[in-house]
């Protein structure tokens, strides 16, 4: 019966395959056993202790491995950006990002007839309490009208207009 020829590529495949189990078995014969890690006592507390003693225990902090990091290193690129900044609350951090797009407005005319008080902003007739634009009108002064927007308060100033007579 005749063997079979093998290819130059099949007899490379078989020598890779060869080296690779020689040096398994050879790094199974020379393996050396680790030394074990010291495990360190652990605190406990027994169960006929004090509910007290037993909350205290569990409620003892857990020291963390301190941070380390290089003086070139900028930041840790593994850190939320949430974690770096801490020092900021999270209150202060969304104010800043949700301000109010101002849209144009136009303050066109004021009228002010005892305590009600109009104004015409974008040719739209409001008074104190309505929306505009998302904007709620909180005070209509003589030349100004106050608008207000989650927390944030913007004036609008009626124009001064010369006329000539």
């Amino acid at each position: 019966m005749a063997k079979p020829k093998l290819s130059k590529t099949q007899i490379r495949l078989f020598i890779v395959l060869g080296i690779l189990l020689a040096y398994a078995v050879y790094d199974l014969a020379t393996a050396r056993s680790k030394p074990a890690a010291k495990e360190k006592p652990k605190k406990t507390v027994p169960a006929n202790s004090s509910a007290a003693e037993q909350i205290a225990a569990a409620a003892a902090p857990v020291k963390s491995a301190p941070a380390m990091t290089f003086a070139s290193w900028k930041r840790d690129p593994f850190k939320k950006r949430i974690e770096i900044n801490s020092r900021v609350s999270i209150g202060k951090m969304v104010e800043s990002l949700v301000i109010p797009k101002m849209t144009n407005f136009n303050l066109s005319a004021i009228s002010k007839n005892g305590k009600k008080s109009y104004a015409i902003i974008n040719d739209q007739i409001v008074g104190v309490g309505e929306l505009v634009n998302g904007f709620r009108v909180v005070e209509i002064q003589t030349g100004s009208v106050i608008l207000k927007k989650n927390d944030f308060t913007f004036t609008l100033q009626l124009p001064e207009e010369d006329y000539d007579f």
